[in-house]
């Protein structure tokens, strides 16, 4: 039941977080204009007497209905923001994706000949020919493993660039949300390691101006003195820097996930039901 819940309240924190935020900067932004006691007349007065009749629990859920569509409305998406520089590069999904094994056998095989060709070097030349041709054997049947790995690996490499120009095209919005609908329907366990990836990545962007406006507005209108509050307000860029690069990382790790599902044949019918979320490495 909590992992059918979670999923909606992504949706809603997001814009309610940002839509608060806006408000209290409102708050502190105009707050000397606001009246502190009920107007004699006009719109002002009427809303005063809607408060006071429906009362204070009315009056919070009615301010976070307005920040929910506040934010909800200057909501930005991260996928159309980023687009192609949320797309992860070839080396980076291989860093951290095994395809059946590929990355860990070709390590232990090139360090099994790197020893062989240590040991092969400190031998002495009294060594015999039966050895030697043993060795050698061993080490071509090793070489052409590595071979053979090598090629496979490369045809992975071009098969992640190529996909990675398709979702970075000028279509590449779109090709990412239909493998998105595609791995829901597949895969329910990828999809919620998708969608958690991308909910971060949209509350740290959108986050990112409202906070530091709040902040801003704390620091220049407290009473401190003029020359500290200049070093102070460079705080509030700096943050939101950090949660935009954020934001952009997250992007990027939610579109690997995509791309390695796709790759290890997550949206493939014939091969889904054999394919378990277990070949994607975290």
């Amino acid at each position: 039941m909590l992992t059918s819940i979670l999923p909606g309240l992504r949706d809603v924190r997001t814009p309610l977080a940002c839509g608060y935020m806006w408000l209290v900067a409102a708050w502190l932004a105009f707050a000397d204009r606001l009246p502190r006691t009920r107007p004699s007349a006009g719109m002002a007065a009427s809303i005063w007497d809607l408060g006071g009749h429906v009362g204070k629990v009315a009056v919070l859920a009615a301010v976070t209905f307005a920040a929910y569509l506040i934010g909800a409305v200057l909501e930005f998406d991260p996928i159309r923001l980023w687009r192609s520089r949320g797309v992860p590069s070839a080396s980076a999904v291989l860093r951290s994706f095994q395809f059946g094994g590929i990355e860990v056998e070709f390590q232990a095989l090139a360090d099994q000949n790197r020893e062989e060709s240590t040991d092969a070097a400190s031998n002495t030349v009294s060594a015999g020919d039966a050895n030697k041709e043993g060795k050698e054997s061993i080490a071509g049947v090793d070489l052409e493993r590595i071979a053979n790995l090598n090629r496979r690996r490369e045809s992975l490499e071009r098969a992640v660039d190529a996909l990675r120009e398709d979702m970075s095209g000028s279509s590449g919005v779109e090709t990412m949300q239909a493998l998105a609908t595609k791995l829901q329907a597949r895969s329910t366990e990828l999809f919620s390691r998708y969608d958690r990836l991308q909910a971060e990545a949209s509350l740290r962007l959108n986050i990112a101006l409202p906070l530091a406006t709040l902040l801003e507005l704390i620091i220049w209108r407290s009473p401190v003195l003029f020359w500290i509050k200049l070093p102070l307000s460079l705080v509030p860029v700096a943050l939101a820097a950090i949660l935009l690069r954020q934001s952009l990382l997250r992007v990027r790790s939610a579109n690997q996930v995509l791309i390695m599902a796709e790759r290890v044949g997550i949206f493939d019918e014939t091969t889904s039901s054999t394919n378990s979320p277990s070949k994607i490495s975290s």
